[in-house]
Formats: structure tokens, C-alpha cells, sequence
């Protein structure tokens, strides 16, 4: 004869009492509790002439995301550079700004490469030249607020 399986109810104050201390420690020990969004990747790909640039402008970037960008020549002599401009930058109006500035560093024999820094400085939240061998560039930014 089989003899019917031990059931044990737990009393109702112990219930709520495991129940407590099970949400307590999901609080405490699970980290920040918020929705993840799902990563998104744009792959671009195509051919730039000697001395043209490609310009995206990202509308919907949101407080807490993180934006990656790599950029890598795959032949030729392209030596990508990227730069994430502050929001508030008229691209074709620094575009100019910055040809000027170099062709008067120029011609009064200043450093280019100083120029460009001092635009770095001024217009980008974030620049990259050269990251690593070869021809690559690679910037990465956490938007705060």
C-alpha cells in the first residue's frame, strides 16, 4: 500500500516572511533593475574620393545609451578619422571655419596638426585619428544627459 506523499503548508507568517526576504535580496544583490534596449548595429560601407567626408546625423541617441563607431580603410590610402560633433555644431559652417583656419596656419607656417587639435578641442565630444596599426579609427561615448 502506498503511503501518501508528506505535504507540509508552510504557516502564513513564515510564507510571507521567505517571500520578504526573497524580494529583499532580489533588490539588494540583482543590480540596477531596468530595461535593457536590444544593441542596434549599422554597417556602412562604400567609397570616399580623396578629400570628401561622410556626415550622419543621429537623432534619437537617449541618456544612459552608448555609441560605438569604427572606422577601418580596407584598400588604398584611406585614413579614416572620426569625430562626434556637439549637438549644438553646424557641420558645414565648422567644415569652412576649419579650411580656412588651416590654410591661413599655412600659409603663416603654423602646425596644421595644432589647428586641427584646437578644433578638436572646440566642436567634438569625441575625435579619433589612428587607433591602432594601420588605418583605423574607433570612438566610443556614453551619453549622460
Amino acid at each position: 500500500m502506498l503511503k501518501p506523499p508528506h505535504v507540509f503548508i508552510w504557516p502564513a507568517r513564515q510564507r510571507a516572511l521567505i517571500i520578504f526576504i526573497v524580494l529583499l535580496s532580489l533588490l539588494l544583490f540583482s543590480g540596477p533593475l531596468q530595461a535593457q534596449e536590444k544593441p542596434t548595429v549599422q554597417k556602412l560601407t562604400g567609397y570616399l574620393e580623396p578629400n570628401e567626408s561622410v556626415f550622419h546625423i543621429l537623432r534619437h541617441l537617449k541618456k544612459g545609451q552608448t555609441l560605438y563607431l569604427y572606422a577601418e580603410g580596407t584598400s588604398g590610402d584611406f585614413d579614416p578619422l572620426l569625430a562626434l560633433l556637439k549637438p549644438e555644431v553646424d557641420f558645414a559652417r565648422v567644415l569652412q571655419i576649419q579650411k580656412d583656419e588651416l590654410d591661413k596656419a599655412i600659409a603663416e607656417g603654423r602646425d596644421p596638426l595644432a589647428v586641427r587639435d584646437e578644433a578638436v578641442q572646440k566642436y567634438t565630444l569625441a575625435f579619433n585619428d589612428d587607433t591602432g596599426a594601420g588605418y583605423v579609427a574607433a570612438v566610443k561615448v556614453r551619453f549622460l544627459a
